[in-house]
């Protein structure tokens, strides 16, 4: 596929988008047409699609997925929080105990 974009982007430049048939994709074909999209057009590119799949596990909190706006800045500031270098320190003996327990339970019962 890969091979297709990089003849595609002979034709029509670094960046060129797909008709498909939910949506419409972007593709981007070089390190610069990358920076030029995250650095001078963030604010037209930084929503994410919906997933189905999260909004099930975590409901309407599921922080990777949530776009700008009063929800993701409440989970920003709260992750800002826990997960700070000082938090993370703070709480090393408790985060190295559940990493200790998720392992021994891997090991226990592997499914």
């Amino acid at each position: 596929m890969h091979i297709k974009f990089t003849e595609w982007a002979k034709t029509y430049g670094e960046i060129y988008s797909l008709k498909l048939v939910n949506g419409t994709a972007t593709v981007l074909n070089s390190l610069d047409a990358v920076g030029h999209v995250l650095e001078r057009q963030s604010n037209l590119t930084s929503n994410r699609p919906p997933s189905s799949i999260a909004r099930m596990v975590a409901g309407d909190l599921h922080f990777p997925t949530l776009n700008p706006g009063p929800q993701w800045n409440s989970c920003n500031r709260a992750a800002k929080v826990v997960l700070s270098p000082s938090a993370v320190e703070r709480n090393k003996p408790i985060i190295e105990a559940e990493i200790s327990q998720l392992l021994f339970d891997f090991l226990r019962e592997p499914q």
